[in-house]
């Protein structure tokens, strides 16, 4: 991934990576931009914070998500000025939201 040009790397977490890609990009931004890798993440709670939607209503909360955390990211990522720590919080925070959308997509017949 080291030969990977680093406007191509950031621009591969707009799409919705699959594991174990999704990490390997990560931890590849983290130490390339931040000089650091990323630190193994700790499982969320399952049912503490989890998110509660109908059927019907997965879909749109999943593009009310995307379209939010474009555009958080487009004034929090570091290469636009934005603070890094502030990014990598948002990237933390962004997956733990992604991986309840996962599991209630999963769950959900699709329309």
């Amino acid at each position: 991934m080291e030969d990977l040009p680093d406007q191509y790397l950031s621009d591969l977490l707009e799409f919705d990576l699959r594991e174990p890609l999704r990490s390997a990009v990560n931890r590849e931004i983290d130490a390339r931009f931040y000089g650091h890798p990323r630190e193994p993440e700790q499982p969320a709670a399952a049912a503490a914070g989890s998110i509660e939607l109908r059927a019907d209503e997965v879909s749109l909360a999943r593009r009310i998500f995307d379209a939010g955390f474009r555009s958080l990211a487009r004034t929090a990522h570091p290469d636009v000025g934005g603070d890094a720590a502030e990014m990598r919080a948002l990237n933390a925070l962004a997956e733990s939201i992604r991986d309840q959308l996962r599991a209630l997509e999963a769950t959900c017949p699709l329309r």
